[in-house]
């Protein structure tokens, strides 16, 4: 049974929901409108038929019998209006100003003249304030528009140079996302890595940017560069968009796409929103939640359990837990408080503010998890489990462990976000800060090691097979105890500035080939920093021996430390930080021009400087010289529960190995956007970038032990420490040409191609050896590792054949020089399985998207006009060619390779969703599964007789269900419900011969929540 508690917080959140419910509210408006009456000059009569275009968007109507016109939801901006009609000179409204919820007047006057004249250019709308909602228009009776205005993301993905994809606050608040993560995966052919990064197109983190806001954040998590996209929560986010496709105006590597995580800025209108949710995940249970000791987090998230001891050293640690232990789950929850406004402080000139502040408790558990270690000895033989830590035919261990674990998150933050905005001049400010507090137990038993060696053992049956084969892959028990807290925060300042003095006044002549219009400038500043730390994860290790001679050898437990843990001891207390600043700059000048046949281009130029430093620390503690190294008692009496009472002298360990890393990115570009023809646009460009990494690795002392990850041989520092320090340099300058041609208003057709790079991070170049728990994967960095190249190839076509209806298909082609792979081996010293990574020779990528979006009402009626669907699929086929010496070792083996998949990369992507929004009743539905196919985790290298196979995640998929209703003016109740399905998410051992084995498995439970929110504007 899953029992539901209630706390404070949410209690005081609902009472206040309650006492402000009578007050009317409404949504803060985004979208304006503009009307106005066409008429003759000479003769003051109305002109029906004129075209009255807004440039710079695909709004387009046509004026009525007497004369007027109207064009509703333009999202806030400065505009500038052409207005044509056969046998009248072209007219050219520019800076007509559109507010939220404006209803604006622009009247225009036209001369008779019979000679066809051209259109003018709009300069570059602003976009800001609030998501962007379309709403209902109050329409004089008669005004009589022909509109064709597509919906706003649709509109910024079909004007775009880029393969752009936009998700906007709507499509994440009704999928029920709670955190930009989450949104992530209804993009077409996007996917995480490990529930947190970015992956477009099947290409993992180093190839895709990531930012916030435009800028690219640091990462504090030791094994990767990119950003945890689940620490921004949906309560921040106004839109997310992923472009698929390189501009010399993005990063360099940018090679799978770029993902921008925008974050809402001032309001149009005053607002407060307050709103609370309260959950419960159905693995997550009171007296099943594997915890420990002290684990409890306060309610800013601070733990002081878990905690280093440096001036006990040589003593015992009686206060520091080390086992595991089941208790009661921690609540699951959240809450968050957003308000902004914005003044008309002059005229034309606004300022405004934002703020947030959002708090989350979260958890997770499962109990029947599994992780395997297999091996293949000789081409056609099944996967067994390999021996490890082996000192004789009948002397080794296992890792056939069976897995629970239990996870309490405590996440808090706040957001705020300053600006200005004049007709001309934009200047914004935003600060961002999350702290993620984690407390996580992992308990690792193996058992079945002895079921396979020993058919038949039973331990409490001296005559069954195997008994006294005792060191003969023992029971053993690892244990994780963590405590860890990560924390974001960045500055960003921004400005945009139009410098109409520079440009040719509100008439500008007809050009004979070309008219420079106002110039643009924008430019963008950050100071951002992100920091990890560990105090004390706690790791505890033991193998378990039944009674061998009653009274003399009892049954017990005997310290073991696992093979990562070799040169210090069994129970290891270690103290992990990772800190990592970035200061970032970023410079553009855009100049729009007008074109011989009155199409708007431009040609835009800029810089870009990133300087990031990076530091590791590790500082070990450990029961080196233990007297104490037995505990009698049976197997469910573990060790790791009495162990800090007892006598166990705990002293710092000389094996660590620190490093300081630096990555110093600097960029210049130029590109141009020309149209030419009457439909068509070349883009074109080329960036220069300039990428130093270094890493300096500090080892305890000279005889510390670092593993060769081509070899998996010991190497100690006494000839110094360059072989395990990284040096990068490198120059690259990369093109890219695309071409672009509206068939029509709404068929568009795109081509493009361009080079990029993709850089190896921190965590892959630094011959550390990295492990989240005691008995889990081992990964070890490469220092040899170098940037890879790319050469990109897109086409696509956006069709819209009614409003609100996409239908889209898409083909990529990349190949690669010196891609990065990852590769499974098998470490001889200490006798354990790792993963390191390893540039292959080169590599291609082939993949189809096919997307579209329809609502219901062209088809059924307006009163199906709410009911929406969605799906997008993704098919991908990767290669990389194998470096000769793996060549020559899957030859040896017998079993000839030379390509393998690329890492990562899934087969392909599914997503479906079915939205249903009945506006009189204020009820929405919606239905969202997404699935990701196989993909490969790490490729496998034999070794003689003996294989390391290949690691695939399977495929598996996610069905997610929201329901939102409205109760009272400006109060919603929301029901969620995720992974309904809850399948088995498993990695698979596999064989180039079809012979395959676990390698691990867990479910992560279904998701239950039910929240209110509350919003009112002033």
């Amino acid at each position: 049974m899953v029992t539901i508690r209630t706390s404070a917080a949410f209690a005081a959140t609902i009472a206040v929901a309650a006492l402000v419910a009578p007050v009317a509210a409404q949504a803060p408006a985004s979208t304006g409108s503009v009307r106005g009456v066409v008429t003759d000059k000479e003769f003051g009569a109305p002109i029906p038929g004129a075209a009255v275009t807004v440039l710079g968007t695909r709004a387009r109507v046509t004026t009525a019998d007497n004369g007027s016109y109207i064009v509703p939801n333009l999202p806030e901006g400065v505009y500038t209006l052409v207005i044509t009609k056969d046998g009248f000179v072209r007219e050219v409204r520019p800076n007509v100003r559109v507010g939220g919820g404006a209803l604006v007047d622009a009247d225009v006057v036209m001369a008779g003249e019979f000679e066809d004249m051209e259109e003018f250019v709009v300069q570059d709308m602003v976009l800001g304030g609030e998501p962007l909602e379309r709403q209902e228009l109050v329409v004089p009776d008669t005004f009589e528009p022909i509109l064709v205005i597509p919906p706003i993301d649709f509109q910024l993905r079909l004007e775009a140079p880029q393969l752009l994809n936009v998700l906007n606050v709507e499509m994440i608040t009704r999928s029920g996302a709670s955190d930009a993560a989450a949104a992530l995966l209804m993009v077409p052919g996007a996917s995480l890595q490990d529930g947190k990064y970015a992956v477009i197109r099947g290409l993992p983190d180093r190839y895709v940017a990531t930012l916030l806001d435009g800028v690219r954040l640091p990462s504090a998590d030791p094994d990767v560069r990119a950003v945890k996209l689940d620490q921004f929560p949906a309560a921040i986010i106004k839109s997310i968009q992923v472009s698929k496709n390189f501009t010399p105006d993005q990063q360099g590597d940018a090679s799978g796409g770029a993902v921008n995580v925008e974050l809402r800025d001032m309001p149009d209108e005053g607002y407060l929103r307050i709103s609370s949710q309260v959950g419960f995940n159905s693995q997550v249970q009171n007296g099943q939640f594997l915890t420990y000791k002290g684990a409890g987090m306060d309610f800013w998230g601070d733990n002081n359990v878990l905690a280093q001891q440096p001036d006990l050293a040589g003593q015992s640690w009686p206060n520091n837990p080390t086992g595991t232990e089941f208790g009661d789950a921690p609540m699951i929850y959240k809450w968050n408080v957003a308000a902004g406004d914005s003044w008309e402080v002059d005229d034309g000139v606004k300022v405004g503010a934002f703020g947030n502040f959002f708090y989350e408790q979260d958890a997770s558990a499962y109990d029947n998890g599994q992780l395997n270690t297999l091996m293949q000895v000789g081409p056609g033989s099944q996967l067994s489990p390999r021996p490890v830590q082996q000192a004789g035919i009948d002397d080794f261990k296992t890792e056939l462990f069976d897995v629970t674990q239990g996870t309490t998150s405590i996440q808090w933050g706040g957001m705020g976000a300053l600006g200005l905005e004049t007709e001309e001049h934009t200047l914004g400010a935003k600060f961002l800060y999350t702290l993620v507090s984690e407390t996580q137990a992992i308990r690792l038993i193996d058992t079945r090691g002895a079921e396979y060696f020993r058919p038949g053992y039973d331990p409490s049956d001296p005559a069954s097979p195997g008994y006294f084969d005792f060191f003969k892959a023992p029971w053993n028990r690892l244990e994780t105890l963590s405590y860890s807290q990560l924390s974001t925060q960045a500055v960003i300042l921004n400005g945009k500035h139009v410098l109409g003095a520079l440009g040719p006044g509100d008439e500008p002549e007809v050009p004979e080939v070309a008219t420079f219009l106002a110039p643009v400038v924008d430019w963008r500043f950050s100071l951002s920093k992100a920091e990890e730390t560990l105090p004390d994860q706690t790791q505890f290790g033991a193998i378990w021996t039944p009674t061998i001679i009653p009274g003399l050898l009892p049954e017990g437990w005997t310290g073991y430390p696992p093979a990562q843990n070799s040169q210090s001891g069994w129970v290891n207390h270690i103290n992990y930080g990772t800190s990592e600043s970035s200061t970032q700059g970023a410079l553009n000048l855009k100049l729009p021009f007008l074109q011989w046949e009155d199409r708007e281009g431009y040609v835009k130029a800029g810089g870009f400087a990133d300087v990031v430093d990076r530091t590791y620390t590790q500082s070990t503690f450990a029961n080196t010289l233990d007297p104490n190294t037995f505990y009698q008692a049976p197997f469910d009496d573990p060790w790791s529960l009495v162990f800090p009472g007892q006598v166990h002298p705990i002293n710092p360990v000389e094996s660590d190995i620190n490093y300081d890393g630096s990555q110093d990115i600097i960029a210049f570009y130029g590109m141009a956007d020309i149209p030419f023809a009457e439909t068509m646009n070349l883009v074109t460009g080329v960036r220069f970038e300039r990428t130093v990494i270094d890493t300096q690795v500090t080892p305890d002392s000279p005889t510390t032990i670092w593993v060769d990850p081509n070899t998996g041989l010991p190497r100690d520092f006494t000839a110094g420490t360059a072989d395990a320090n990284a040096a990068i340099n490198s120059d690259n300058f990369l093109p890219m040409v695309g071409w672009n041609w509206n068939i029509t208003e709404q068929l568009v057709v795109r081509a493009a191609f361009a080079q990029t790079i993709a850089r190896p991070n921190f965590f892959e170049i630094v011959p550390v050896l990295q492990y989240d728990y005691v008995g889990g994967p081992i990964f070890i960095g490469n220092p040899a590792l170098q940037l890879s190249s790319l050469d990109n190839y897109d086409a696509r076509i956006d069709w819209m054949p009614f409003t609100d209806w996409l239908v889209s298909g898409s083909v990529f082609y990349k190949t690669m020089q010196d891609p990065i792979q990852y590769v499974s081996r098998f470490a001889q010293f200490g006798g354990f399985q790792y993963t390191t990574a390893e540039n292959f020779p080169s590599g291609s990528l082939l993949g189809i998207e096919l997307e579209s979006r329809v609502t219901m009402g062209p088809i059924l009626g307006e009163e199906w006009e709410g009911l929406k669907f969605g799906a997008n699929f993704t098919y991908m086929e990767s290669q990389v060619e194998l470096p000769q010496d793996q060549k020559d070792a899957w030859a040896l083996y017998g079993l000839p390779q030379d390509t393998q998949q690329m890492t990562q990369t899934p087969e392909y992507l599914v997503n479906l969703n079915a939205t249903y929004d009945h506006e009189p009743t204020g009820t929405q539905f919606g239905l969202f599964y997404n699935y990701r196919g196989d993909a490969l985790v790490s490729g496998g290298v034999p070794n003689t007789v003996e294989l390391t196979p290949a690691i695939y995640q399977l495929g598996y998929g996610t069905l997610n269900f929201t329901m939102s209703q409205a109760i009272i003016d400006g109060l919603r109740l929301s029901l969620n419900a995720k992974n309904l399905l809850n399948p088995v998410i498993t990695t698979e051992y596999q064989t180039p011969n079809g012979i395959t084995g676990l390698n691990s498995s867990y479910t992560a439970g279904i998701d239950f929540s039910i929240a209110l929110t509350y919003q009112i504007a002033f």
